[in-house]
């Protein structure tokens, strides 16, 4: 399918550094698959758990009357 000459070359690197400049910023950017109703309920979810209780519960504590 190719020929030898496609296949190896000498001299040539197969993984060239590019020149960066001294301004050049690289960041990886972390994408969130979530949705907005999901982050929303995420962060319900962890508010509730820092979050004390006003009252504690009783035993007795029942509204049945």
């Amino acid at each position: 399918m190719f020929s030898q000459r496609e296949l190896a070359q000498f001299g040539v690197r197969a993984n060239p550094k590019f020149p960066v400049m001294p301004f050049t910023e690289m960041a990886l950017w972390v994408q969130d698959p979530c949705t907005e109703e999901e982050k929303a309920r995420d962060l319900q979810r962890r508010i509730a758990a820092q979050t004390h209780p006003l009252f504690r519960p009783t035993d007795g504590d029942n509204d049945g009357g």
